[in-house]
């Protein structure tokens, strides 16, 4: 911006210099001249440094994106969950979420590990995953995800709440919670309220978060303005609810993507009903992103 208005300057100056009188033309012509190359270099340079400017931005998202597709891609994937991503979209949405080589990412409800393994792929071995899981669900899915994730050797997981992980402050590049907030978002006896063990694990989100950190919400959609225990009893919420939870608890919303939309979904009905109609994977889900604010 500086060398911008240095041009701009420049250029007034040779204006100037081009209304006065004809007798000072002599005089002033070698001030006009080495006025004129200055301004070309400065001009040069600018230009110089724009283009290289967007040449790294470019090559950052091509980085980036061919990361993502590597990850998707990759030939260790277990073929049962390559055969979800045409329902799924993970290199998309993943995408969406600007993931990255070398981020240090928290799962919340990793559950069989879908995600979980592409995100490993996509940070790589200088990046981190740590899968939640609970006390309750641990024990079913341990003798199972254990040696997937010692074969990836970056995913730790934690077994626990959400809200009394440990994790350190201002630690974590991204926090992803796929297909659980609609057990988040409502508790009965709070009634219409965003849960308190919620407020909980959104707070200690935050505690853990980079400012700049996201936190990505995949989830079965229900219309806008359904009640949280009415969205409850179809296991969606709607979207609208959740960005006023995300944002009430002290995150910025940065956007949504439409990759995941189905309009043959009619939104008021238990999710799993559609797959009788159009297979798995067939919901219509939101994904959300929010941020940290800097």
């Amino acid at each position: 911006m500086r060398r911008f208005e240095r041009f701009n300057r420049d250029v007034c100056r040779i204006a100037a210099l081009e209304s006065l009188p004809a007798t000072y033309t002599t005089m002033l012509y070698s001030t006009k001249y080495e006025t004129l190359m200055r301004l070309i270099s400065r001009f040069s340079t600018f230009i110089v440094s724009l283009y290289a400017a967007i040449l790294l931005s470019f090559s950052g998202i091509v980085m980036a994106d061919t990361a993502l597709h590597a990850a998707v891609s990759h030939p260790d994937r277990p073929a049962e969950e390559t055969a979800r991503d045409a329902g799924r979209k993970p290199e998309q949405v993943l995408a969406f979420y600007n993931i990255q080589p070398g981020m240090n990412i928290l799962e919340l409800a990793a559950s069989g590990g879908y995600y979980t393994e592409i995100l490993s792929h996509a940070v790589g071995e200088h990046g981190q995953i740590t899968a939640q899981y609970y006390e309750s669900f641990w024990p079913r899915l341990k003798d199972t995800v254990e040696p997937r994730y010692q074969r990836l050797g970056n995913i730790t997981p934690y077994v626990g709440d959400p809200a009394d992980y440990k994790g350190g402050a201002n630690s974590l590049d991204a926090v992803f919670i796929v297909l659980i907030y609609h057990h988040m978002h409502f508790a009965g006896d709070e009634g219409e309220n965003l849960p308190t063990a919620t407020k909980k694990i959104l707070a200690n989100i935050y505690r853990m978060l980079k400012p700049g950190g996201i936190v990505a919400i995949i989830e079965h959609q229900a219309p806008d303005a359904t009640s949280r225990a009415e969205s409850a009893e179809w296991h969606r919420t709607p979207a609208d609810m959740t960005i006023e939870d995300l944002t009430s608890n002290g995150f910025e919303f940065a956007g949504r993507s439409d990759v995941l939309t189905n309009p043959d979904d009619p939104l008021t009905t238990h999710f799993g009903s559609l797959r009788e109609q159009f297979g798995r994977d067939s919901s219509q889900r939101y994904v959300l992103k929010f941020r940290k604010p800097n």
